[in-house]
């Protein structure tokens, strides 16, 4: 598909088969993050010996680093159009920065303290910075692919969902059994090995959906003509995006949720190691939940499509707040407790999660109708920027937790077990709990004002690209 393919608002590819291309490359993409995702703080106090202040102080210097790179990486993406293409490019060269600097991540060096927090810093700035353009080529092209097809939209986020998904079950059921048996040979860190073999897997991936997009994205001569995304100042980029109170309130209630999330990700490995004094459980409570979000994800597109977007925010915050609310205060510590009060909050959170970036599409395609500047590609760029916000968060909340508990990196003691269990659920649970109450009150975007703009932007975009065209004859 080329640009007057997008224009004309339908889409001219098999749906169904560029559908399961971004389920096998999400798949390949969320095995290949599942290590530095679920284990590098633990890995940076455990492996490499950093306090949980010096773990906590660099991960969140890097992530802010990210976070400023990451925002940029929107004005990038809208501004050029590379030779592969304005989105397909990223495709190609974002994974190769997020191989590189997650394995930088988990190297642990006979070096002095200053090096090793200096390659964490650098090794998650390249993880983050890649992820920010590999995110933004794919959430970018759906537009192009399904033009104003909003159930074909839909059908490619919820391949990008349950591929994820899938993923989560996969390398749950893989990552600390390999783990194991790489320590076990004694001659390589498995942390080390297993974040290189699962880095390949998700080149592989990307390489596929790369190919498969050739026609759908091309290089543009014509793309800074007057009108097009690339002829936008960025100060009005920018200052539009301000303006628009449906993306503050999606960035805000999802950097909310996504902290939740990986908050909960991050403190399984100590839950396991220091409340139940079982970590071998951690494997069987990650593929649970891998088993839980992977249904979710087949499960509840339809469910989601039927009761609409916000309404599905609202069942997944609820879903999610009142399993960690019994986790945290009624659990006393018990595996299978854990295991299954987050087997339901991953169950809920996918409710919401199956719609991926359509939220922020949605609300770039309103603001085009209502003011005329076409920020689009910039206004989902927020999608992926909201998951670094809340990465920014995370480093502090777990040494938060740590601290509080009494944590001993060096003995390897929690002074307070009870406490890391209040915390372990509590804290989710507050977060989610002020999710839900955002979406229930902030978020005002409904079905049908959404569709009455895709609609008047496919007339819009079409009328500037005849005038383009004409003035390129003239």
């Amino acid at each position: 598909m080329n640009q007057q393919t997008e224009i004309a608002g339908k889409p001219a590819v098999n749906i169904n088969k560029i559908s399961w291309l971004y389920f096998i490359a999400l798949t390949c993409q969320m095995i290949g993050n599942s290590v530095i995702n679920s284990f590098v703080s633990f890995y940076a106090t455990e492996r490499l010996l950093l306090s949980a202040a010096m773990m906590a102080g660099i991960l969140t210097a890097s992530r802010v680093c990210d976070l400023v790179i990451g925002t940029l990486s929107g004005l990038v993406v809208q501004k050029v159009c590379p030779r592969f293409g304005q989105y397909r490019s990223w495709l190609l060269y974002g994974p190769l920065m997020v191989s590189i600097g997650s394995t930088l991540c988990f190297i642990n060096l006979d070096v002095p303290m200053g090096v090793k927090l200096f390659m964490v810093f650098i090794g998650y700035i390249g993880y983050g910075t890649g992820m920010s353009f590999v995110q933004l080529g794919q959430n970018g092209l759906i537009p192009k692919i399904a033009g104003a097809d909003g159930r074909a939209r839909q059908k490619i986020a919820s391949r990008i969902t349950q591929g994820q998904n899938v993923a989560r079950l996969l390398s749950s059921a893989m990552l600390v059994p390999m783990v194991l048996f790489f320590d076990s040979l004694g001659k390589v860190d498995g942390y080390t090995m297993v974040q290189i073999i699962f880095s390949v897997i998700a080149l592989v991936g990307q390489a596929f959906l790369f190919v498969a997009l050739r026609e759908v994205d091309k290089y543009d001569p014509h793309f800074k003509a007057e009108g097009m995304g690339g002829s936008v100042k960025i100060t009005k980029i920018l200052s539009t995006a301000v303006t628009n109170s449906q993306l503050l309130i999606l960035l805000l209630s999802d950097v909310i949720r996504f902290t939740a999330m990986q908050v909960i990700s991050a403190l399984g490995a100590y839950y396991f190691t220091y409340a139940t004094d079982n970590y071998s459980m951690l494997t069987v409570s990650m593929t649970v939940q891998g088993f839980a979000s992977a249904a979710a994800a087949f499960l509840c597109p339809p469910f989601s499509r039927k009761i609409g977007k916000k309404n599905s925010a609202i069942l997944a915050g609820l879903g999610c707040m009142l399993p960690m609310i019994y986790l945290g205060f009624f659990s006393g510590g018990s595996w299978l407790v854990y295991i299954i009060c987050n087997s339901i909050a991953q169950f809920t959170f996918v409710i919401l999660a199956c719609n991926g970036p359509t939220l922020y599409i949605d609300a770039g395609e309103y603001q085009l109708y209502k003011t005329g500047v076409d920020n689009r590609t910039f206004v989902t760029s927020i999608f992926g920027i909201a998951s670094k916000f809340s990465w920014i968060f995370v480093g502090g909340l777990t040494a938060v937790v740590l601290i509080g508990c009494g944590y001993d990196e060096v003995n390897k003691t929690v002074a307070d077990v009870d406490m890391m269990i209040k915390l372990v659920g509590g804290l989710p649970a507050a977060m989610f709990l002020v999710f839900t109450l955002l979406m229930a009150f902030g978020y005002r975007l409904s079905e049908d004002r959404v569709k009455v703009a895709y609609e008047a932007n496919i007339k819009t975009m079409q009328a500037r690209a005849d005038a383009a065209a004409k003035n390129d004859k003239g």
